[in-house]
Protein backbone atom coordinates (compact mmCIF):
# COMPACT_ATOMS: atom_id res chain seq x y z
CA UNK A 1 0.00 0.00 0.00
CA UNK A 2 1.21 3.38 -1.09
CA UNK A 3 1.52 5.64 1.93
CA UNK A 4 1.42 9.68 1.64
CA UNK A 5 4.49 11.90 2.05
CA UNK A 6 2.82 13.11 5.00
CA UNK A 7 2.01 10.76 6.90
CA UNK A 8 5.62 8.78 6.31
CA UNK A 9 6.74 11.76 7.66
CA UNK A 10 4.89 11.89 10.58
CA UNK A 11 5.26 8.46 11.18
CA UNK A 12 9.58 9.10 10.73
CA UNK A 13 9.28 12.18 13.27
CA UNK A 14 7.28 10.31 16.13
CA UNK A 15 9.88 6.85 15.60
CA UNK A 16 12.73 9.70 16.08
CA UNK A 17 10.57 10.67 19.66
CA UNK A 18 10.09 6.58 20.39
CA UNK A 19 13.58 5.88 19.87
CA UNK A 20 15.42 8.58 21.66
CA UNK A 21 15.59 6.55 24.69
CA UNK A 22 15.29 3.15 26.17
CA UNK A 23 13.16 1.28 28.56
CA UNK A 24 14.23 -0.72 31.33
CA UNK A 25 16.21 -3.80 30.19
CA UNK A 26 16.91 -2.51 26.47
CA UNK A 27 20.38 -2.01 25.42
CA UNK A 28 22.00 1.69 25.75
CA UNK A 29 25.88 0.37 23.84
CA UNK A 30 28.22 -2.09 22.95
CA UNK A 31 30.09 -2.29 19.45
CA UNK A 32 28.53 -1.83 16.46
CA UNK A 33 25.32 -0.71 18.67
CA UNK A 34 23.56 2.33 16.51
CA UNK A 35 20.51 2.50 18.40
CA UNK A 36 19.55 5.05 21.01
CA UNK A 37 22.40 5.86 24.05
CA UNK A 38 20.39 7.14 26.74
CA UNK A 39 18.10 5.05 29.01
CA UNK A 40 14.43 6.48 30.57
CA UNK A 41 14.68 8.64 33.38
CA UNK A 42 15.63 7.58 36.61
CA UNK A 43 17.28 4.54 34.66
CA UNK A 44 21.27 3.94 34.49
CA UNK A 45 23.05 2.27 31.38
CA UNK A 46 25.35 -0.77 33.02
CA UNK A 47 27.65 -2.38 30.33
CA UNK A 48 28.93 -5.65 30.87
CA UNK A 49 31.13 -5.92 28.17
CA UNK A 50 32.26 -3.70 25.70
CA UNK A 51 29.58 -5.48 23.08
CA UNK A 52 26.65 -4.68 25.29
CA UNK A 53 25.18 -1.88 27.45
CA UNK A 54 21.61 -2.23 29.42
CA UNK A 55 19.54 -0.11 30.96
CA UNK A 56 18.32 -0.86 34.30
CA UNK A 57 16.80 0.68 37.14
CA UNK A 58 19.66 1.63 39.78
CA UNK A 59 18.09 -1.06 42.55
CA UNK A 60 19.21 -3.43 39.83
CA UNK A 61 22.70 -1.97 39.00
CA UNK A 62 26.37 -3.49 40.15
CA UNK A 63 27.82 -0.83 42.37
CA UNK A 64 30.40 0.67 40.29
CA UNK A 65 27.30 1.44 37.62
CA UNK A 66 26.31 4.99 37.13
CA UNK A 67 23.58 6.73 39.48
CA UNK A 68 22.08 8.77 37.02
CA UNK A 69 21.20 7.98 33.17
CA UNK A 70 23.96 9.86 31.45
CA UNK A 71 22.70 11.29 28.15
CA UNK A 72 25.12 9.78 26.13
CA UNK A 73 26.81 6.25 26.13
CA UNK A 74 30.25 5.30 24.28
CA UNK A 75 29.84 1.89 22.84
CA UNK A 76 33.40 0.78 21.71
CA UNK A 77 34.31 1.45 25.44
CA UNK A 78 36.47 -1.67 26.74
CA UNK A 79 35.36 -3.45 29.50
CA UNK A 80 37.66 -3.35 32.64
CA UNK A 81 38.12 -7.29 32.64
CA UNK A 82 38.80 -8.81 28.71
CA UNK A 83 34.92 -9.85 27.68
CA UNK A 84 34.33 -13.66 27.23
CA UNK A 85 31.48 -14.12 26.18
CA UNK A 86 30.38 -12.29 22.70
CA UNK A 87 32.35 -11.25 19.74
CA UNK A 88 31.36 -8.34 17.06
CA UNK A 89 31.10 -9.37 13.52
CA UNK A 90 33.37 -7.08 11.94
CA UNK A 91 37.13 -7.94 11.37
CA UNK A 92 36.89 -11.35 13.25
CA UNK A 93 39.39 -14.01 12.15
CA UNK A 94 37.43 -16.28 9.93
CA UNK A 95 38.53 -19.38 11.78
CA UNK A 96 37.73 -18.18 14.94
CA UNK A 97 35.65 -20.53 17.22
CA UNK A 98 32.59 -18.19 18.10
CA UNK A 99 31.63 -17.73 21.84
CA UNK A 100 28.28 -15.92 22.37
CA UNK A 101 27.30 -13.80 25.34
CA UNK A 102 24.61 -14.87 26.94
CA UNK A 103 21.17 -12.97 26.37
CA UNK A 104 18.82 -13.30 28.31
CA UNK A 105 18.32 -9.32 28.08
CA UNK A 106 16.27 -7.74 25.70
CA UNK A 107 14.94 -4.42 25.20
CA UNK A 108 11.11 -3.61 26.38
CA UNK A 109 9.91 -0.73 23.37
CA UNK A 110 7.72 1.54 22.76
CA UNK A 111 4.56 0.47 20.88
CA UNK A 112 4.30 0.47 17.23
CA UNK A 113 3.34 3.85 15.57
CA UNK A 114 1.74 2.35 12.51
CA UNK A 115 -1.46 -0.18 12.50
CA UNK A 116 -0.95 -3.58 12.54
CA UNK A 117 1.05 -4.87 10.03
CA UNK A 118 -0.09 -6.41 6.44
CA UNK A 119 1.36 -9.58 6.72
CA UNK A 120 -0.78 -12.64 6.75
CA UNK A 121 -1.45 -14.28 10.39
CA UNK A 122 -0.20 -17.66 10.42
CA UNK A 123 -2.00 -20.39 12.34
CA UNK A 124 0.50 -21.07 15.08
CA UNK A 125 0.34 -24.95 15.87
CA UNK A 126 -2.47 -25.70 18.16
CA UNK A 127 -0.94 -25.85 22.06
CA UNK A 128 -1.75 -29.38 22.47
CA UNK A 129 0.42 -30.31 18.82
CA UNK A 130 3.65 -32.22 19.75
CA UNK A 131 6.17 -29.12 19.02
CA UNK A 132 5.50 -25.30 20.47
CA UNK A 133 6.72 -22.27 18.40
CA UNK A 134 7.53 -19.81 20.57
CA UNK A 135 8.77 -16.36 20.88
CA UNK A 136 10.15 -13.80 23.54
CA UNK A 137 9.04 -10.49 24.64
CA UNK A 138 8.31 -8.46 27.89
CA UNK A 139 5.36 -6.99 25.87
CA UNK A 140 3.58 -8.75 23.58
CA UNK A 141 0.83 -5.73 22.91
CA UNK A 142 3.39 -4.03 21.36
CA UNK A 143 3.47 -5.68 18.02
CA UNK A 144 -0.86 -5.98 17.43
CA UNK A 145 -1.85 -9.55 16.96
CA UNK A 146 1.44 -10.68 15.50
CA UNK A 147 2.31 -12.93 19.01
CA UNK A 148 -1.05 -14.77 19.39
CA UNK A 149 -1.57 -14.77 15.35
CA UNK A 150 1.76 -16.69 14.71
CA UNK A 151 3.15 -18.16 18.18
CA UNK A 152 1.80 -21.07 20.75
CA UNK A 153 4.33 -20.38 23.27
CA UNK A 154 5.21 -17.21 24.85
CA UNK A 155 8.53 -16.11 27.10
CA UNK A 156 8.61 -12.89 29.37
CA UNK A 157 12.26 -12.25 28.21
CA UNK A 158 12.92 -10.39 31.50
CA UNK A 159 9.93 -9.95 33.78
CA UNK A 160 10.77 -13.37 35.20
CA UNK A 161 13.79 -12.83 36.39
CA UNK A 162 15.28 -12.62 40.16
CA UNK A 163 16.02 -8.87 39.81
CA UNK A 164 12.22 -7.90 38.24
CA UNK A 165 10.58 -10.34 41.22
CA UNK A 166 12.70 -8.80 44.05
CA UNK A 167 13.28 -5.20 43.71
CA UNK A 168 14.05 -5.07 47.98
CA UNK A 169 15.27 -7.49 49.70
CA UNK A 170 12.27 -10.10 50.75
CA UNK A 171 9.87 -7.94 48.92
CA UNK A 172 8.51 -9.64 45.77
CA UNK A 173 6.14 -8.46 43.20
CA UNK A 174 4.30 -10.79 40.49
CA UNK A 175 2.11 -8.34 39.52
CA UNK A 176 3.39 -8.00 35.76
CA UNK A 177 4.42 -12.07 35.63
CA UNK A 178 0.61 -12.53 36.83
CA UNK A 179 -0.97 -10.43 33.70
CA UNK A 180 1.40 -11.96 31.18
CA UNK A 181 0.29 -15.23 32.10
CA UNK A 182 -3.54 -13.57 31.66
CA UNK A 183 -2.75 -12.56 28.36
CA UNK A 184 -1.42 -15.80 27.58
CA UNK A 185 -4.42 -17.37 28.93
CA UNK A 186 -6.66 -15.36 26.75
CA UNK A 187 -5.25 -16.37 23.62
CA UNK A 188 -4.47 -19.73 24.17
CA UNK A 189 -0.73 -19.87 24.55
CA UNK A 190 1.24 -21.54 26.99
CA UNK A 191 4.68 -19.91 28.53
CA UNK A 192 8.08 -21.22 29.14
CA UNK A 193 9.51 -19.72 32.85
CA UNK A 194 12.55 -17.72 32.67
CA UNK A 195 14.50 -18.22 35.19
CA UNK A 196 15.15 -19.14 37.92
CA UNK A 197 18.74 -18.12 39.73
CA UNK A 198 21.42 -17.06 37.50
CA UNK A 199 24.52 -15.34 38.32
CA UNK A 200 23.55 -11.47 36.01
CA UNK A 201 20.22 -9.89 36.79
CA UNK A 202 19.71 -11.30 40.39
CA UNK A 203 18.94 -8.55 42.88
CA UNK A 204 22.44 -6.20 42.94
CA UNK A 205 22.16 -5.88 46.72
CA UNK A 206 22.86 -9.56 46.75
CA UNK A 207 26.37 -8.58 45.41
CA UNK A 208 29.42 -7.17 46.38
CA UNK A 209 31.22 -7.41 43.12
CA UNK A 210 30.67 -7.97 39.50
CA UNK A 211 32.78 -8.81 36.27
CA UNK A 212 31.12 -8.27 33.00
CA UNK A 213 27.49 -7.71 34.99
CA UNK A 214 27.41 -11.28 36.54
CA UNK A 215 27.78 -11.00 40.56
CA UNK A 216 30.90 -12.96 41.64
CA UNK A 217 30.70 -12.03 45.55
CA UNK A 218 28.25 -11.68 48.18
CA UNK A 219 28.62 -10.16 51.96
CA UNK A 220 25.79 -12.67 52.69
CA UNK A 221 27.47 -15.66 54.31
CA UNK A 222 26.28 -19.39 52.40
CA UNK A 223 23.56 -19.79 55.36
CA UNK A 224 22.16 -16.33 54.25
CA UNK A 225 22.91 -17.24 50.12
CA UNK A 226 20.92 -20.53 50.23
CA UNK A 227 17.80 -18.63 52.75
CA UNK A 228 17.61 -15.99 49.69
CA UNK A 229 17.91 -18.58 46.88
CA UNK A 230 15.37 -21.19 48.83
CA UNK A 231 12.92 -18.19 49.26
CA UNK A 232 13.33 -16.94 45.41
CA UNK A 233 12.40 -20.21 44.58
CA UNK A 234 9.64 -21.18 47.17
CA UNK A 235 7.62 -17.90 46.58
CA UNK A 236 8.20 -17.60 43.11
CA UNK A 237 6.18 -21.15 42.88
CA UNK A 238 3.49 -20.40 44.93
CA UNK A 239 3.00 -16.90 43.18
CA UNK A 240 2.58 -18.32 39.79
CA UNK A 241 1.07 -21.65 40.21
CA UNK A 242 -0.35 -21.98 37.27
CA UNK A 243 -1.00 -24.87 34.14
CA UNK A 244 -0.34 -22.03 32.11
CA UNK A 245 3.36 -22.70 32.45
CA UNK A 246 4.89 -25.97 31.20
CA UNK A 247 8.30 -25.78 32.18
CA UNK A 248 11.19 -23.21 34.09
CA UNK A 249 14.73 -22.77 33.29
CA UNK A 250 15.93 -23.36 36.94
CA UNK A 251 19.47 -22.03 36.82
CA UNK A 252 20.88 -20.52 33.80
CA UNK A 253 24.38 -20.49 31.59
CA UNK A 254 26.38 -21.57 35.00
CA UNK A 255 28.90 -24.04 32.21
CA UNK A 256 31.94 -21.94 31.66
CA UNK A 257 32.70 -21.14 28.31
CA UNK A 258 35.94 -23.17 28.01
CA UNK A 259 34.17 -26.24 29.12
CA UNK A 260 36.58 -26.48 31.78
CA UNK A 261 33.35 -26.92 34.49
CA UNK A 262 31.87 -24.30 36.47
CA UNK A 263 31.85 -21.11 36.38
CA UNK A 264 33.26 -19.29 39.08
CA UNK A 265 30.30 -17.22 40.22
CA UNK A 266 28.81 -16.10 42.95
CA UNK A 267 27.08 -19.48 43.84
CA UNK A 268 30.09 -21.55 43.20
CA UNK A 269 32.80 -19.16 45.15
CA UNK A 270 30.10 -18.95 48.27
CA UNK A 271 28.38 -22.06 47.86
CA UNK A 272 30.94 -24.94 46.46
CA UNK A 273 30.87 -26.89 43.98
CA UNK A 274 27.92 -29.04 44.32
CA UNK A 275 25.57 -25.55 44.41
CA UNK A 276 23.80 -26.68 41.59
CA UNK A 277 22.59 -30.04 42.86
CA UNK A 278 21.23 -28.27 45.80
CA UNK A 279 19.29 -25.51 43.74
CA UNK A 280 17.56 -28.21 41.28
CA UNK A 281 16.72 -30.35 44.78
CA UNK A 282 15.02 -26.99 45.74
CA UNK A 283 13.04 -26.43 42.95
CA UNK A 284 11.98 -29.81 42.35
CA UNK A 285 10.99 -29.70 45.94
CA UNK A 286 8.57 -26.72 46.13
CA UNK A 287 7.44 -26.95 41.89
CA UNK A 288 4.21 -27.59 40.84
CA UNK A 289 2.93 -30.97 39.57
CA UNK A 290 3.42 -30.86 35.86
CA UNK A 291 6.24 -28.57 35.01
CA UNK A 292 9.58 -29.32 33.76
CA UNK A 293 12.62 -28.40 35.28
CA UNK A 294 15.62 -27.28 32.71
CA UNK A 295 18.95 -25.97 32.61
CA UNK A 296 19.29 -23.65 29.99
CA UNK A 297 22.88 -22.20 28.54
CA UNK A 298 24.32 -21.25 25.92
CA UNK A 299 26.98 -22.89 22.69
CA UNK A 300 26.12 -25.68 24.10
CA UNK A 301 24.08 -26.54 20.47
CA UNK A 302 27.44 -27.85 18.89
CA UNK A 303 29.97 -30.55 19.52
CA UNK A 304 32.62 -28.92 21.49
CA UNK A 305 34.13 -28.75 25.09
CA UNK A 306 31.65 -26.70 26.54
CA UNK A 307 28.73 -28.93 24.68
CA UNK A 308 30.12 -32.04 26.84
CA UNK A 309 30.36 -30.23 29.99
CA UNK A 310 26.74 -29.19 29.66
CA UNK A 311 25.83 -33.03 28.91
CA UNK A 312 27.97 -34.56 31.78
CA UNK A 313 25.85 -31.40 34.26
CA UNK A 314 22.45 -32.70 33.28
CA UNK A 315 22.70 -36.31 32.76
CA UNK A 316 24.21 -36.28 36.42
CA UNK A 317 21.34 -34.51 37.20
CA UNK A 318 18.51 -36.43 35.12
CA UNK A 319 20.26 -39.33 37.33
CA UNK A 320 19.28 -38.19 40.52
CA UNK A 321 15.81 -37.60 39.10
CA UNK A 322 16.35 -33.10 39.47
CA UNK A 323 16.04 -31.98 35.95
CA UNK A 324 13.36 -33.26 32.76
CA UNK A 325 14.72 -31.32 30.24
CA UNK A 326 17.71 -28.78 28.72
CA UNK A 327 17.27 -26.01 27.01
CA UNK A 328 19.74 -24.67 24.26
CA UNK A 329 19.94 -20.95 23.49
CA UNK A 330 20.45 -21.62 20.17
CA UNK A 331 22.44 -17.31 19.67
CA UNK A 332 23.92 -18.27 15.94
CA UNK A 333 26.48 -15.73 13.65
CA UNK A 334 26.94 -17.33 10.39
CA UNK A 335 29.83 -15.53 9.91
CA UNK A 336 31.55 -18.35 11.96
CA UNK A 337 30.78 -21.05 9.59
CA UNK A 338 28.20 -23.58 9.95
CA UNK A 339 30.32 -26.31 11.50
CA UNK A 340 31.70 -24.20 14.20
CA UNK A 341 27.54 -23.81 15.42
CA UNK A 342 25.66 -26.44 14.21
CA UNK A 343 28.01 -28.91 13.94
CA UNK A 344 27.38 -32.29 15.30
CA UNK A 345 23.88 -30.85 16.63
CA UNK A 346 21.67 -33.94 16.03
CA UNK A 347 23.83 -36.41 17.65
CA UNK A 348 24.25 -33.94 20.33
CA UNK A 349 20.58 -33.41 21.00
CA UNK A 350 20.52 -37.46 20.35
CA UNK A 351 22.51 -38.47 23.41
CA UNK A 352 20.01 -36.58 25.71
CA UNK A 353 16.94 -37.86 24.07
CA UNK A 354 18.19 -41.16 24.57
CA UNK A 355 18.31 -40.36 28.50
CA UNK A 356 14.55 -39.45 28.53
CA UNK A 357 15.73 -35.51 29.04
CA UNK A 358 13.23 -33.18 27.20
CA UNK A 359 14.92 -30.83 24.12
CA UNK A 360 13.75 -27.16 24.23
CA UNK A 361 15.56 -24.39 21.62
CA UNK A 362 14.91 -21.70 23.87
CA UNK A 363 15.88 -18.41 22.50
CA UNK A 364 17.15 -18.76 19.00
CA UNK A 365 18.48 -16.08 16.75
CA UNK A 366 20.43 -15.88 13.62
CA UNK A 367 22.70 -12.88 13.44
CA UNK A 368 23.74 -12.33 9.40
CA UNK A 369 22.42 -9.83 6.62
CA UNK A 370 21.94 -12.90 4.49
CA UNK A 371 18.65 -13.55 4.64
CA UNK A 372 18.86 -16.29 2.21
CA UNK A 373 21.20 -18.28 4.65
CA UNK A 374 19.43 -16.86 7.70
CA UNK A 375 16.21 -19.08 6.08
CA UNK A 376 18.49 -22.07 5.94
CA UNK A 377 19.91 -22.16 9.02
CA UNK A 378 16.81 -21.63 11.46
CA UNK A 379 15.43 -24.75 8.98
CA UNK A 380 18.35 -26.62 9.56
CA UNK A 381 17.64 -26.00 13.64
CA UNK A 382 14.23 -26.79 13.12
CA UNK A 383 14.55 -29.98 11.32
CA UNK A 384 17.40 -31.16 14.25
CA UNK A 385 14.27 -30.64 16.60
CA UNK A 386 11.15 -31.66 14.46
CA UNK A 387 13.33 -35.20 14.25
CA UNK A 388 13.93 -35.96 17.44
CA UNK A 389 10.92 -37.34 19.51
CA UNK A 390 11.95 -35.63 22.33
CA UNK A 391 12.49 -31.85 21.34
CA UNK A 392 8.87 -30.14 22.14
CA UNK A 393 9.55 -26.23 21.84
CA UNK A 394 11.22 -24.30 19.19
CA UNK A 395 11.52 -20.48 20.55
CA UNK A 396 13.01 -17.29 18.80
CA UNK A 397 14.70 -14.54 21.32
CA UNK A 398 12.25 -11.76 20.57
CA UNK A 399 9.99 -10.59 17.59
CA UNK A 400 10.97 -7.87 16.13
CA UNK A 401 14.77 -7.40 14.65
CA UNK A 402 14.47 -3.89 15.79
CA UNK A 403 13.55 -4.71 19.40
CA UNK A 404 16.29 -7.55 19.47
CA UNK A 405 19.05 -7.72 22.17
CA UNK A 406 21.31 -8.05 18.35
CA UNK A 407 19.75 -5.71 16.73
CA UNK A 408 22.61 -4.52 14.76
CA UNK A 409 22.75 -8.90 13.19
CA UNK A 410 19.15 -8.41 12.30
CA UNK A 411 18.60 -11.65 13.72
CA UNK A 412 14.66 -12.40 14.33
CA UNK A 413 12.06 -13.81 12.33
CA UNK A 414 9.80 -10.58 11.73
CA UNK A 415 11.88 -7.29 10.05
CA UNK A 416 12.17 -3.99 11.60
CA UNK A 417 8.95 -2.83 9.96
CA UNK A 418 7.19 -6.19 11.38
CA UNK A 419 7.05 -8.07 8.00
CA UNK A 420 8.04 -11.92 7.73
CA UNK A 421 11.67 -12.56 6.44
CA UNK A 422 11.94 -15.46 4.98
CA UNK A 423 13.60 -17.46 8.08
CA UNK A 424 9.99 -17.31 9.62
CA UNK A 425 8.19 -20.26 7.06
CA UNK A 426 11.60 -22.03 6.78
CA UNK A 427 11.19 -22.85 10.56
CA UNK A 428 7.45 -22.75 11.09
CA UNK A 429 6.99 -25.24 7.43
CA UNK A 430 8.89 -27.75 9.75
CA UNK A 431 7.73 -27.51 13.25
CA UNK A 432 4.38 -26.96 12.18
CA UNK A 433 4.85 -30.55 11.14
CA UNK A 434 5.38 -32.27 14.51
CA UNK A 435 6.71 -35.38 15.15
Amino acid sequence: MKISATIAALATSFAVVVQSQVAEWGPCGGVGYTGPTECNAGLVCVQYSQYYSQCLAPSNAPPSSPTTAPTTKPTTKAPATAATTAKPTTNAPATAAPTVKPTTKAPVTAAPTTKAPTTAPTSPPSSSSSIYFGTATDNPTNYGTIVPDNFNLLVSENGMKWDAHERSAGVFDFSKSLSEIAYAKQHNMKMRGHCLVWHNQMPSFYCSSFVNGGCVSTTLTATQLWAAIETRIQKTFAALNDPTIIAWDVLNEAVADDGSGLKKDVFYNTLGPDYVTQIFTLARKYAPAGVKLFYNDYNCDAAGAKADQCFKLVSGLKAKGLVDGMGFQMHLMTQYGENSQMGGMAANFKRYSDLGITIHVTEMDVGTSDFTLQAQWYAQVATNCQQNPKCEAFVVWGVSDKDSWRAQYTPLLFDGNLQKKPAFNAAYDVIKKGH
